[in-house]
């Protein structure tokens, strides 16, 4: 009862989704952390916090697409410069 399981996906939206065909006891549905990133909280069979949330890359590629520079991406984030570069220039 005192264990947190945490998991990251790129698909974050479709996991979301799948969640919705079970009957779980939430913390809290989608929310978005002070970095930005997308995040769910809900309790295993075990009672167990699970949380999963978006990887580093999608977040920071889903503030790109929303038109954020890099320099404002690096700054609301924590993520380092020269990380949201190179997470950027990957399609």
């Amino acid at each position: 009862k005192n264990l947190e399981i945490c998991f990251e996906t790129d698909d974050f939206k479709l996991v979301v989704e799948s969640l919705n065909k079970y009957e779980l006891k939430y913390l809290h549905n989608e929310t978005e952390e002070l970095w930005g990133q997308q995040t769910i909280r809900f309790y295993d069979p075990e009672n167990n916090l699970v949380e999963i949330g978006e990887t580093i890359p999608c977040f920071v590629k889903r503030f790109r697409n929303q038109g954020m520079s890099e320099a404002d991406i690096s700054k609301r984030t924590s993520v380092p410069i020269e990380m949201v570069r190179k997470i950027c220039q990957k399609k």
